[in-house]
Parts: C-alpha cells; structure tokens; sequence
C-alpha cells in the first residue's frame, strides 16, 4: 500500500502541495525496500521460496487473496478495532497504544489539512488531488465500492482520514507487524523478559513471535495432525524444519526486524517540508504529543511481566526501510 501510494503521490502531487509535504517522509526507502523484497524474498532464489513451505507460487497466491479480501475498514485502524470485536479485551496493549497514536496523526493531519483547505469546495476543487486518488484506486485495483476506498475526496475530513491511514500503515502499523518478529533488546536484569536458551547469556531477546521456531516454522516436514490429542513430543520434533532452513529463516527475520543505523523515529525526519509558521507549530505540536505517549507507554511498561514496546514512538520508525 505505500508503495502503491508513494509512486501515485511522486506522479500526482508537486513537491509544493500540501498533501505532498505531509507524506513524503514517511515514503523514505519505500521504494527501494520493497524491490528487494522481490528480489530477496518472494523472487524464484528467494527466501520464500527456499526455506518456506509456502514459497514460490503459493506465495503469490497468498498475496493476491490478502489483496483481494483488503477493505479501507482493515486500513483504518479504530474501525479495524471495532470491526474485529476488539474494543473490550483487556490488556490489549497493541489496541491501546495504536489508538492513541491514531489520534495523535489524525490530529496533526487535521491541522495541517484545515490550514490549507479552507472548506469542502477547496477540497473538491483541487484537480492535483483528485488525479491522486483515483490513481490509486485504479492502479490498486481497489475500485470494488464493497471494499469501501473513496474514489473521490468531496469533504475535508475524507482527506484527514485517508492520509492519516496512509502515514499510520507507513510508520505504526509496520512497527507493530514487522519489528516484533525478532526484538533484540539491551541488556536487563530486571527479569522482565523471558531469556531464550539459544541467545549468549548477555543478551535478552524478545521473541514473542517468529524469533521462536516452534511459534511460526518456516515449514514442517510432516503433515500436521488431524485430531486433537494425536501430538507428542517426538511428532513435534519430527515435524520441524531442519536447521538450515530454522537458521535461514531466523537470518531473514532477523535482518528484516534490525534497528537501522539510520533509524529516524516518527514525526522525527531531518526534511522539513513545510516552511510557513502554523504549519511548523503544528509539527512541534505533533512531536510534543509523541513524546508524551513515550513516556506514558514507558511508564506502564515498567510493571508489565513482557512490556509492549512496539508502538512506542520513540522506537516506531518515519517510514518503512526494512
């Protein structure tokens, strides 16, 4: 999805427009990650495709019915919440977390977007915009009006919440998804990690999810069973992947959830777009407003048995680079 906006705000928008500066730091390296993607992962000498047991042709298969089943609901993260029935649930961190953050985008972007579009009319006069989404609807094959992407921007407040969707996929929603696959964290002595038996003893590592073999195997040698009961020990072992592909896979999923030397945290990039004095306020707002849910998630975490520190924005990235 940022790929597919990226190219239709690089093709649409010119670098004065004001939907141009609010987006185009979080498109850093969007480009090039997801080329390496297809050369590095999905390709035919791929990853995927050697170490995987959905590599290849199913992988393809995978992505085009992810694609096809996508609606703007799934994108916008507060209906995504509610859709899926998880308003409730207690100690969902990761609902918590990205609710505030959603607001606090959403807020700078309906700031920044009031400043420039005085009214709806200036919205629906804006010919540069309206170019913008329907390329993308078109080149993301998203005209499916059940799948609920607007074709059109005929209110301000469309426009606020599709770019707020837009920079949340980009920077919260990948942090989330991508960087809990393997965590390597600094060192603890607090105990509030598990500490894996394979790590060297000086190093915590939070492997919640794919950094743990048995939690997600790249593939099993054997078919799994077919009723309840019918596991063991041994059928376990026996079904893992062996360790050259356990050892590839972890490589990959470690390279993909690494820390960049050049990290840049959200709301943080060096490129200031923007020059005029309520838009630059307005920035220092949104900065100001990050680091106060910084420090709250910190806060909290620090009496939580395994803390949920992935949508911290201190450690949520501007963009997607890995």
């Amino acid at each position: 999805m940022s790929e597919l906006v990226a190219m239709a705000t690089i093709r649409n928008l010119p670098m004065v427009h004001p939907v141009y500066k609010l987006l185009v730091p979080h498109f850093r390296f969007t480009l090039e990650i997801d080329m390496l993607a297809r050369q590095l992962l999905i390709s035919d000498g791929g990853s995927l495709k050697e170490y995987t047991a959905v590599g290849g042709a199913a992988t393809l298969e995978f992505l085009r019915k992810a694609s096809a089943s996508l609606t703007y609901q799934d994108l916008c993260f507060p209906d995504d919440i509610t859709g899926r029935g998880m308003d409730s649930v207690p100690g969902y961190y990761y609902r918590d977390d990205g609710l505030r953050l959603w607001d606090i985008i959403h807020r700078y972007v309906d700031g920044i977007i009031s400043c420039y579009y005085r009214c709806d009319d200036d919205v629906i006069r804006d010919s540069e915009l309206q170019s913008w989404i329907n390329e993308i609807i078109v080149f993301g094959h998203l005209g499916d009006e059940k799948r609920g992407f607007p074709h059109f921007f005929s209110l301000a407040l469309e426009l606020t919440d599709f770019v707020t969707m837009v920079i949340f996929t980009a920077s919260a929603q990948h942090a989330a998804v991508n960087n809990s696959q393997v965590k390597s964290l600094k060192n603890r002595s607090d105990g509030g990690l598990f500490q894996s038996s394979l790590t060297r003893p000086h190093l915590l590592f939070q492997l919640d999810y794919f950094g743990w073999m048995p939690n997600a195997p790249v593939g099993l040698q054997r078919p799994p069973p077919a009723c309840r009961g019918q596991c063991s020990e041994r059928s376990l072992l026996d079904s893992f992947p062996d360790i050259n592909a356990t050892a590839h896979g972890l490589a990959t999923l470690y390279l993909l959830s690494k820390k960049p030397s050049d990290f840049v945290p959200l709301g943080s990039s060096a490129e200031q777009h923007f020059t005029e004095t309520v838009p630059m306020e307005m920035a220092a707002h949104f900065r100001g407003d990050l680091k106060r849910l910084s420090c709250d998630i910190r806060a909290r975490n620090v009496d939580l048995k395994l803390p949920y520190v992935y949508l911290d924005p201190a450690e949520v990235e501007d963009s997607m680079t890995r």
